[in-house]
């Protein structure tokens, strides 16, 4: 589901680049992608000397969502049987949206600074997806609402540390919340409707 979320979430944002900036029309800007390898090189420019400007969706870090967790372990079925299943887990998804540019220097910053302002303006026109706004969001999820985090220098220079890479310009959402609930065969019982004390 992971993927299937970060998916969307990238095609419609290259759908929006596309209507604000005609040379981003029909461009692959947005792209589901680390920052570099595990050599310390951006994975974006290897074997590649294209000029272009990229917008770069890591994942970050993932959460769980522990508010109005289900507790039992059990789902009523329409027949009046149960089934016995783990309680499903509510993820919130930290993406890091990075701005990286190829182009000359004296536009390269200009263009990374401008896809940056838009990925803002991309969430701010709207920060929920559901499958009424969003007719390609997967069917095993209900809907992502997505939340600007802030980070102080402090934390942004951690961030950047762990990743190995250099600063870009960039800006960090919460995606909330995405439900995982694996279903294989599992255990069934009957519905419980009478208990009796026989040979009381």
């Amino acid at each position: 589901m992971i993927k299937e979320a970060l998916s969307l979430i990238k095609d419609e944002l290259n759908a929006f680049l596309g209507r604000k900036e005609p040379r981003y029309r029909d461009k692959e800007t947005a792209v589901l992608s680390d920052i570099v390898d595990q050599q310390g090189e951006l994975v974006i420019t290897r074997n590649d000397d294209t000029k272009r400007d990229n917008i770069i969706i890591t994942l970050v870090n993932v959460e769980e969502e522990t508010t109005g967790k289900a507790q039992l372990p059990y789902l009523k079925n329409p027949d009046n049987s149960v089934d016995i299943i783990n309680p499903e887990i509510k993820l919130n998804l930290y993406v890091l949206f990075s701005a990286f540019s190829t182009m000359d220097e004296k536009e390269r910053y200009q263009n990374c600074l401008w896809l940056i302002s838009k990925v803002v303006g991309f969430f701010q026109q709207k920060p929920v997806f559901t499958h009424h706004n969003s007719p390609e969001l997967d069917a095993g999820i209900d809907r992502l609402i997505a939340e600007l985090v802030t980070l102080n220098l402090e934390q942004q220079n951690h961030l950047w540390g762990a990743l190995g890479a250099k600063l870009l310009p960039h800006v960090l959402y919460k995606i909330r919340m995405l439900t995982i609930r694996e279903v294989e065969e599992a255990p069934t019982a009957p519905f419980v409707k009478e208990i009796r004390m026989d040979g009381l």
